[in-house]
């Protein structure tokens, strides 16, 4: 499991959202609007990253892409957002969390051998053969994360070009320069000293991928649009999580997961409708409780439908 290194400002914490202005009723979306972004007493300027590594620092303000989003690193902690809106001076409180927990991974699937950068977060599906993942030079302050997705009994590996990848025991060639996922849902997460990669997460396959789609077009503008289904034949503990395609020109979307809990029928949000830039776009896990009977369903929406794509996929945790 990844998520298992312990908290410190040895790595920046990124935020990503969009601030936006009220006038009257309306909430207003602020593209291309400088933010300054101080320390929580909100009169000392804040020391920006450009990623989360914090080798090199980056200009503040920080000014917002044609969407209104804002991206920043940071050290994780409390800070105040400073901007006009229509020419009125307005703060925004926000937190920046701990590197691991903000949603940075690039995920993306891969049914066939590859070379991974770091920061990749690789769902790989070997149904049709077995493959491995190269890791990137090493260097310190690399990462990587790899999943086994399917359920076949072919071998996910990972191999470094240079020294060995070490770690506890329970993962097939651990202190060689290759290791061996064999298992549904089994996954490594390794960091690089620059010379050696450490395993600091990863674990059995537990329940693994019950439900998923892939690359599921949408057919029909701002209307939610089921992308894996799952009803569950006894109660459990349920992960989702959505892979999004958004076409260029960007869309507003929305994700959320329905189901039913000990206390009936649920909605939970995993992005409430915000505009999108094109590119791709990964959510984090959504975790939740689920009675037996009742369906599991990871919807979509998007204002841009044919060219918008979403992988969905749901494991019991």
């Amino acid at each position: 499991m990844p998520n298992l290194l312990s908290t410190g400002t040895a790595f920046a914490g990124k935020f990503e959202n969009a601030p936006t202005g009220i006038s009257g009723e309306q909430v207003l979306p602020l593209p291309d609007t400088a933010v300054t972004v101080y320390q929580s007493d909100g009169s000392t300027l804040a020391t920006l990253f450009a990623d989360e590594t914090k080798a090199t620092t980056a200009s503040n303000p920080v000014t917002t892409d044609n969407y209104g989003n804002l991206t920043f690193y940071a050290n994780p902690g409390i800070y105040v957002l400073s901007y006009l809106v229509q020419g009125i001076a307005t703060t925004q409180t926000v937190e920046v969390g701990p590197w691991y927990t903000d949603g940075a991974w690039n995920v993306y699937e891969e049914t066939a051998a590859v070379t991974a950068d770091s920061g990749d977060s690789v769902l790989a599906n070997a149904s049709s053969a077995a493959f491995a993942v190269t890791t990137p030079a090493p260097t310190a302050g690399a990462r990587l994360l790899v999943t086994k997705t399917d359920s076949s009994a072919n071998a996910v590996s990972i191999t470094t070009p240079t020294g060995v990848i070490d770690g506890p025991t329970g993962i097939t060639g651990i202190g060689t320069a290759t290791i061996q996922l064999g298992t549904q849902g089994e996954s490594a997460e390794i960091h690089c000293d620059g010379t050696n990669w450490h395993l600091v997460g990863g674990g059995g396959g537990g329940g693994g991928e019950v439900a998923s789609g892939s690359r599921v077009a949408i057919t029909t503008a701002n209307t939610w649009q089921t992308i894996a289904t799952y009803t569950p034949t006894a109660a459990g503990r349920f992960i989702a999580q959505v892979y999004l395609t958004v076409p260029s020109g960007g869309a507003t979307i929305a994700v959320q997961v329905t189901y039913a809990d000990q206390d009936g029928a649920q909605t939970l949000p995993i992005l409430t409708s915000q505009a999108q830039a094109a590119g791709k776009w990964s959510s984090l896990p959504a975790f939740f409780d689920a009675v037996s009977g009742t369906a599991i369903d990871v919807q979509v929406q998007s204002s841009v439908i044919t060219t918008t794509l979403a992988t969905a996929a749901i494991l019991e945790a």
